[in-house]
């Protein structure tokens, strides 16, 4: 459930409340030696940042539906924790041959709580990761042109309530995709989990329901997914995990996947 990295971070504190913060952690692929989470992914593809901490700012990572899961030449702005609420502001320089125009921006919002937990997040991406000259969303051209694809501006809202005896999660996202020919493409998508412990371990529940249009989808698309999984802890820092997923994409028949890993926290 977590794919494999090995990191580097380091702090030194500069007095006055100051610190100068440094990570630099790589994607691996265990079974064959090799870098990063697929070909040709860069080797700290994960982090390479450095940061000046304190009362004004601190280093922070945000995931993207599209541009990766990160943004290389980022700018970030952390707002200070206030009694449970924290804002970050992303900035990415596009540096892109030929169109230095193009930049990505984002923006969330957090909320923990007690038992409740609240976040959202908006941004307008316009220029792929880690090297800017990938497809924006998808490289794949069949049956939807997704290489097309030249912005995309996306929101999320999400909430997570513990009540003890399960912990609860619901989220609602929505993206525009644009292409310079003016096809559009419509994505909408909520989730509803639920994880219940279970002898020394815990029961994991999600249904997603995602539905698809716009001139560049042609017909209405509809996927609807549904997972079962168990997690055991063997120990405070490994446990092992099961599941089980079934998968229905329009008129396409179901699938189902199968997974199974051991995971160590170090």
């Amino acid at each position: 459930m977590t794919t494999s990295w090995l990191g580097f971070k380091g702090v030194e504190e500069l007095g006055g409340g100051l610190r100068a913060e440094m990570a630099l952690t790589a994607f691996l692929r265990p079974d064959t030696g090799e870098a990063g989470r697929f070909f040709g992914d860069k080797l700290f593809s994960r982090d390479a940042n450095i940061a000046l901490s304190g009362a004004f700012a601190a280093r922070s990572w945000a995931n993207a539906a599209a541009g990766d899961s990160g943004w290389s030449n980022q700018v970030i702005y952390s707002a200070p924790d206030f009694d449970g609420l924290s804002a970050n502001l992303y900035y990415q320089f596009g540096e892109k041959a030929g169109d230095t125009g193009s930049k990505n921006i984002g923006l969330n919002a957090l909320y923990f709580h007690g038992p409740l937990a609240l976040s959202a997040f908006y941004h307008k991406v316009q220029v792929s990761n880690p090297d800017g000259g990938a497809a924006l969303v998808d490289a794949t051209a069949a049956p939807l042109n997704f290489a097309a694809i030249d912005s995309q501006r996306a929101y999320f809202i999400g909430a997570s309530y513990d009540l003890n005896a399960a912990k609860l999660y619901a989220t609602y996202s929505s993206s525009r995709d644009e292409s310079a020919a003016a096809l559009t493409l419509d994505d909408q998508t909520y989730s509803l989990g639920v994880k219940a412990p279970a002898g020394n371990g815990d029961v994991l529940l999600a249904y997603a329901h995602t539905r698809r249009s716009g001139s560049l989808a042609g017909s209405e698309l509809k996927r609807a997914t549904a997972a079962l999984g168990y997690d055991y802890n063997l120990s405070r820092r490994t446990d092992l995990y099961a599941i089980a997923m079934s998968d229905k994409l329009g008129s396409a028949g179901r699938a189902t996947s199968v997974a199974a890993g051991i995971r160590h926290k170090f």
